[in-house]
């Protein structure tokens, strides 16, 4: 349990923009990649550039670009340094290989995965991986635009290389393949017109209410990271990751004095308040693909002894993602500064959700709230 020391205080406000990050942010930090290294022939010759330049600036034996198609599978879109018998197969031939379950983790983590292929056993995913044609050890960088996946970045290293000599090149190199993936017209346009819904709601969002909008920023991490650690499915993640980005969107339909309104409100605009989880939920049931995400967003301020709203559900009749959500969208409201009050240390905040584990939260949901917040910084080698 976090303590009230300022040592620990110091500690667990460091860890807290891990907790609260995005890839892409950290990329974006580190500039662009040079506009001359690459000729424009459409997005797949881009990709294709991209491999070949990773091979050449990495000094990596190979490279592959994996997009996230719908259903959380991973295919082949652009590579270079692969065997030749693996370079002539077609992309559905490449795409015949069973290791959705380790990619499907690989996309979600923070930092890159490395498969050393020197440490035996390895589990089947990793066999899998390595005979895809990366027969070195492995590293996969996740890609991200914003809070959303959209692939994966592998490279090969010679066996007796441990890592990746500039990892910061490493990583612009992945974020100027996310960019591609995210602006250029690939043949998976159902999800990726999910994922350009869910970026414009968010951004409309954040125009009606910049505190809003950043609040559901701060929190989708934290969140999709309880998720993970709970075992839920990789669609469920999704969904959950996509609900904690949008679940204020009712919002959007409260008038502005009270939504602005400096001060607390009283009780006739609280029953306007309230509304916002429904009409969240009807905005996002008008869009195909989202009625997962709108079932979570409906439920979000449900309470775990039933005393919340708008069903008034109890236990697990509250979706776990909606469970998920209730726990972080109040720590995110604890430790944030309003008009009326200020905010709640870290301590205090953990402290109260604790408190009313079993009232207001699912107790399993706040005791992996309570390990991801004390857990350590884990990751790969920092970006300088």
């Amino acid at each position: 349990m976090i303590s009230g020391s300022s040592g620990l205080i110091g500690e667990t406000q460091k860890r807290l923009p891990t907790l609260f990050s995005f890839t892409a942010e950290r990329l974006a930090d580190l500039g662009e990649i040079p506009d001359h290294w690459f000729s424009y022939d459409g997005p797949a010759s881009l990709l294709n550039q991209i491999a070949v330049k990773a091979v050449d600036v990495l000094k990596v034996k190979q490279c592959q670009i994996l997009v996230l198609a719908p259903g959380g599978i991973f295919r082949s879109q652009a590579f270079h340094g692969l065997p030749a018998v693996v370079s002539k197969q077609s992309p559905a031939q490449r795409d015949n290989y069973r290791a959705q379950e380790l990619l499907q983790k690989a996309v979600l983590e923070e930092n890159p995965t490395f498969i050393d292929q020197n440490i035996k056993p390895l589990n089947r995913d990793q066999q899998a991986v390595l005979r895809v044609g990366l027969q070195e050890n492995i590293y996969l960088f996740p890609m991200r635009i914003d809070t959303e996946p959209v692939g994966l970045f592998m490279v090969s290293v010679e066996p007796s290389m441990q890592k990746i000599e500039d990892m910061n090149q490493a990583y612009l190199l992945a974020n100027q393949a996310a960019k591609v993936l995210h602006r250029e017209s690939l043949p998976y346009s159902d999800e990726e017109s999910i994922v350009e819904i869910v970026m414009a709601l968010s951004k409309a969002l954040e125009a009606r209410d910049l505190s809003t909008g950043e609040h559901c920023r701060h929190i989708t991490r934290l969140t999709e990271r309880i998720a993970i650690d709970l075992g839920c499915s990789f669609h469920d993640i999704q969904s959950i990751r996509r609900a904690a980005l949008l679940h204020d969107i009712g919002k959007i339909g409260i008038p502005d004095n009270i939504l602005h309104k400096p001060g607390a409100l009283n009780d006739h605009e609280w029953v306007i308040m309230k509304q916002h989880p429904e009409i969240g939920a009807r905005i996002l049931r008008m869009i195909a693909g989202l009625s997962d995400v709108a079932r979570l967003v409906l439920a979000h301020h449900e309470r775990f002894d039933g005393s919340g709203y708008p069903l008034g559900l109890s236990g697990e009749e509250i979706p776990i993602g909606a469970r998920i959500l209730t726990v972080v969208d109040a720590f995110g409201a604890m430790i944030t500064d309003r008009v009326y009050r200020p905010a709640r240390t870290i301590p205090e905040a953990v402290e109260e959700i604790q408190r009313c584990a079993g009232k207001d939260f699912d107790p399993k949901i706040v005791k992996s709230f309570t390990k991801i917040i004390n857990m350590p910084l884990a990751g790969a080698e920092p970006v300088n």
